[in-house]
């Protein structure tokens, strides 16, 4: 998601194009490191009836799907989600996806220095100066506080076609994410519309008013938005903490 930062840890929620609905996901669960509880607070929130709804889902419920349905074990079984990574360079396109954006570096030594801790097991660099790295992490983890075992990855919103669908994303050179089983073999499309469609039917919308915060433990709750009417004023800062 691309975010701009307003003062501190202080971000931008998104600043994707208003009409673009945002998937349900845990924010960072395709790396290694991620926050622990997410913030956010609706700075300026829509009139009703123009979307814009934030979407919520516990993951203890989409979990028991994902048990009820074998998906956890198939993942389990074949070593976990396998994670590649395609950053351009600011300095040779214009793109939203650019390592110097990514890892606060205008330097590949400073970035290399950095993928280990990321979770890579391997990158390479393209002619025109592109990152591709790949890391791969379990499909689910086990929350330290209550001991749940929780699916918390980005398997369907790293995926290539959430890429391909989103009209303000170019992908003629590619897809800035993908995911496959970490043994490298495709997730079959059925399987991905059985994670969104657990996503999507557990997900509740919330329509937050100017002021309204709301706090969220990143391993139990998804969040994500509803797309809303253009011109229409909304603004929503994000703040990731432990």
């Amino acid at each position: 998601t691309v975010r701009t930062v307003l003062a501190g840890t202080v971000r931008t929620a998104s600043d994707e194009p208003p009409e673009h609905t945002i998937e349900p996901h845990m924010d960072m669960a395709h790396n290694g490191a991620f926050p622990a509880r997410i913030g956010f607070m609706m700075l300026h929130g829509p009139p009703e009836g123009c979307g814009g709804e934030t979407v919520l889902v516990d993951m203890r419920h989409v979990t028991r799907d994902m048990q009820a349905q074998g998906i956890d074990a198939e993942f389990a079984r074949r070593g976990g989600v396998l994670y590649r990574k395609k950053l351009w360079s600011s300095q040779k396109v214009e793109h939203s996806f650019t390592w110097q954006r990514r890892f606060f570096s205008d330097a590949k030594a400073g970035v290399e220095a950095q993928l280990p801790a990321a979770g890579a097991r391997k990158w390479n660099w393209t002619d025109d100066d592109a990152l591709i790295f790949e890391n791969a992490l379990p499909a689910t983890i086990v929350h330290p506080e209550t001991g749940e075992t929780l699916w918390f990855n980005g398997i369907h919103t790293n995926h290539r076609d959430y890429f391909d669908l989103a009209p303000h994303i170019d992908t003629a050179d590619g897809s800035p994410f993908d995911t496959f089983y970490a043994d490298g073999g495709e997730i079959e499309p059925d399987t991905l519309a059985k994670i969104r469609g657990s996503m999507w039917g557990r997900a509740v919308a919330v329509a937050l008013q100017s002021g309204d915060v709301v706090v969220v433990d990143n391993r139990l709750a998804a969040h994500g938005r509803i797309g809303w009417t253009p011109g229409v004023p909304r603004k929503m800062l994000l703040n990731h903490f432990e």
